[in-house]
């Protein structure tokens, strides 16, 4: 669904409907940020990973790529201030597979980071809170 008909869609009163609008600021705030012009959410979910014990917080999830493509944004949206950082790679060596060093963001409520979702990045459980909860919202760009 294109971006700009949400705009003048009407709204429906839904439980998902403050999720969809909090995303929407979100991504207006991050978009004027980067000086870049949403066209297209490919995703708004939340996500809640928990507590395990087995973790250090040295340790992170499987890294992945949210999607290939190169116009395509990832924001993270912190909803409380925990452990369980979020790891980004920005260096990928498809010579060798390997994801180089990589950068840490702490969790810190109502704070987000944004980054191409072609990027691998990991989540991390968190290690002395019983939950980390995110916002996460992937959309298609165009530069300004």
């Amino acid at each position: 669904i294109h971006y700009h008909d949400y705009e003048s869609a009407p709204i429906i009163e839904t439980k998902h409907i403050m999720l969809f609008e909090l995303s929407k600021k979100i991504a207006h705030k991050i978009s004027a940020e980067l000086n870049i012009t949403p066209k297209e959410f490919v995703r708004i979910k939340s996500n809640t990973i928990f507590n395990d014990p087995a973790c250090t917080a040295d340790k992170f999830n499987i890294p992945h790529k949210d999607y290939p493509d190169d116009d395509i944004i990832s924001i993270v949206y912190y909803v409380d201030t925990v452990d369980g950082d979020t790891v980004v790679f920005e260096d990928f060596n498809k010579e060798n597979k390997t994801l180089g060093e990589p950068t840490r963001y702490k969790p810190i409520q109502g704070s987000a980071i944004a980054f191409k979702s072609n990027m691998y990045h990991a989540s991390s459980n968190p290690v002395k809170h019983p939950r980390r909860t995110i916002i996460n919202i992937a959309f298609r760009y165009e530069e300004n």
